[in-house]
């Protein structure tokens, strides 16, 4: 065999094992929230780049960004953030949960082994979602929630 069959077969098997998880954590998100996939609003950088006018994604965009939160708003949003190209970090306007006085919480489920250089946080001056992905192509997928207050 040769090294270059080795490797290929490797990749093979890495690329099926990465889609697996995929799979995995989005079959876990239907169990964990009861979402179906079929139910949401979007959240997408293009909705503030042209006020309420929704566009599609370019072609060649860099950066594409689509997100998904329950129809009545609460629990958890899931973003799924694609890079291309362009710059290593891209802020996301989330207008749900700017201006909130709850600590918004992030957290990478996918894939489940991020790269250290990869990265999500929350900016609560902003209302944004600031995504960090040095390597092209890269994809992450993001839940972001709140701890909701209890009443004493």
């Amino acid at each position: 065999m040769t090294r270059a069959v080795l490797v290929r077969d490797l990749v093979r098997c890495w690329l099926r094992a990465l889609v697996r998880v995929g799979v995995i954590t989005r079959l876990d998100l239907r169990s964990f929230d009861g979402s179906t996939g079929d139910s949401g609003h979007d959240l997408s950088p293009a909705d503030e780049k042209d006020g309420d006018h929704r566009q599609a994604p370019g072609w060649t965009d860099e950066w594409l960004a689509l997100g998904l939160r329950a129809e009545d708003g609460r629990g958890p949003a899931y973003v799924s953030v694609w890079r291309r190209g362009g710059a290593a970090e891209v802020r996301i306007p989330v207008r749900h949960l700017a201006g909130s006085d709850l600590p918004v919480h992030t957290e990478v489920l996918h894939p489940s082994a991020a790269r250290a250089d990869s990265a999500a946080s929350w900016d609560p001056a902003t209302g944004e979602l600031r995504v960090s992905v040095p390597r092209t192509p890269g994809i992450l997928l993001i839940r972001l929630s709140q701890e909701e207050r209890t009443r004493a």
